[in-house]
């Protein structure tokens, strides 16, 4: 790993990790309670999560993410609607490089209520066979990823960062 102070990882906890380091850099945090009658998740290299980091496209996405993801997801989902216009209103004035977008993004996902977070985590956790089709939060998943690339490019130190969560892991054999 040599002198690289963080790693984040942003495949099956992709969203797990956007909130860990995500959640915890702005003070924002939610707990869950277990439910021990949830499936178990593999540990794993998670085949099937969207791992897209915008590599040779984050100009381009930033473009499509403002002109049709986010007013599409907005109308296409309530939930994600009513979010939203909340974050607009409550969200923390953007630090260290950040723009607004970002913190409105962090707001939504580590906001209690509307709940974004349990769907959002799931559609990235399963979702690379529909990224293309009918994934819901292109917007998010955008906004969260390149806030997290700013941190990371900004950090002088490390941080050991720690959330809980609500599913059960199983080793992969």
């Amino acid at each position: 790993m040599g002198k690289t102070c963080v790693v984040v990882i942003i495949i099956f906890l992709g969203a797990v990790a956007m909130a860990l380091t995500l959640g915890l850099y702005f003070g924002r945090m939610f707990t869950m309670n277990p439910d021990p009658q949830m499936n178990p998740f593999p540990l794993d290299m998670a085949p099937t999560s969207i791992d897209d980091q915008y590599v040779g496209c984050r100009a381009n996405m930033r473009i499509q993410v403002n002109t049709d993801y986010l007013p599409r997801e907005k109308k296409t989902s309530t939930n994600f609607n009513n979010a939203w216009k909340e974050a607009e209103e409550k969200a923390k004035p953007s630090i260290h490089g950040l723009q607004d977008e970002h913190s409105k993004a962090i707001y939504v996902y580590t906001n209690e209520e509307p709940k974004i977070y349990p769907d959002f985590n799931r559609e990235v956790r399963d979702g690379r066979s529909n990224y293309g089709t009918t994934f819901q939060y292109h917007s998010l998943h955008f906004y969260l990823t390149e806030a997290i690339q700013i941190i990371k490019q900004r950090q002088t130190t490390c941080m050991t960062t720690y959330r809980r969560t609500n599913v059960y892991f199983h080793d992969v054999k």
